[in-house]
């Protein structure tokens, strides 16, 4: 058989034999198999397949719907027991569906799922990174973080160094090891961290906005923090410039609302001097809305 796939043909036919979704009681792994052969790769990879699709057209928003993802990830094991790609996955699949969920304990719930598919993950593959670094996820974003807050940033840190361990060009990793340090103050280790970052990386396997202003914003605020007042408030003069740059209705939603770096920086004495030009920018683009009276320079908003 053919080991390549055709992954967009494959989510055609998804969508073909799955119109209105699947129903875990009927769905048969066999029949998939057989009606996705010409397809390439293996049974299991389809199954994977069939998981991730799923997920994304048919958000499964409680953990009753999210046993039907469940269902598909076992019967893909089944048939590629030695897979640590499926479990991995599989991981990816819940800590995505636990992060959308409005049920703390289910989001929870799942949360633990991911981990234990990445423990399985990694146990078939030890020397993988992205298991490692999807543990290390499922710290950081943990629902509602208060007083374990600085814990489980410990914790993620901790796993995504030992991504790092394993690809150390592992972009996405080095950038939330920086966010850690970010969280915890300590600026000096950020600030070599996010500078260490792949931009050409993050942009691929993020979002491009990532690997630009985004990024530049992190690396202005460490640089704040450190009393680099200069470079500071030049990479944070670069970004605003960006945000000036575009026109209301073409502005990227990735980029609506100012970054907190940036927030912080302008509405504080650190750098008291953006507040005018953020003001500006914020009426060209109509983002009254996400800032409570007086938060910024005067501009008036009805957010809260």
């Amino acid at each position: 058989m053919n080991n390549a796939i055709d992954k967009e043909a494959l989510r055609v036919l998804f969508s073909e034999l799955f119109p209105n979704g699947i129903d875990v009681d009927s769905f048969d792994a066999e029949v998939l198999c057989r009606q996705t052969d010409g397809v390439g790769a293996s049974c299991g990879e389809r199954l994977r397949q069939l998981a991730i699709w799923y997920c994304d057209e048919y958000v499964p928003m409680s953990l009753e719907k999210w046993a039907l993802v469940d269902h598909l990830y076992i019967e893909a094991a089944q048939r590629e027991p030695a897979s640590a790609t499926i479990h991995d996955s599989m991981g990816v699949s819940a800590f995505e569906v636990a992060q959308l969920l409005d049920d703390e304990q289910e989001s929870q719930q799942l949360l633990a799922v991911a981990r234990e598919a990445f423990q399985r993950a990694l146990r078939l593959g030890p020397n993988v990174p992205n298991p490692f670094y999807g543990i290390g996820l499922t710290y950081y974003f943990y629902p509602q973080r208060t007083t374990e807050m600085a814990e489980d940033t410990v914790k993620a840190e901790t796993w995504f160094r030992r991504a790092l361990e394993r690809d150390r060009e592992f972009a996405r990793a080095r950038l939330y090891l920086a966010h850690c340090l970010h969280d915890r103050a300590q600026w000096q280790a950020a600030l070599t961290e996010y500078e260490r970052v792949d931009r050409a990386r993050i942009a691929v396997e993020l979002h491009p906005w990532r690997s630009s202003s985004r990024l530049d914003e992190q690396i202005a605020y460490c640089h704040l923090k450190l009393g680099h007042r200069t470079r500071a408030l030049a990479l944070f003069e670069a970004a605003l410039a960006r945000y000036e740059s575009y026109p209301r209705t073409e502005l990227p939603e990735d980029l609506i609302e100012f970054p907190d770096e940036l927030v912080k920086a302008a509405t504080t004495e650190l750098a008291p001097e953006l507040c005018s030009r953020m003001a500006a920018c914020i009426r060209q683009h109509g983002w009254e809305r996400y800032y409570a009276e007086d938060l910024v320079c005067g501009v008036s908003g009805a957010g809260g």
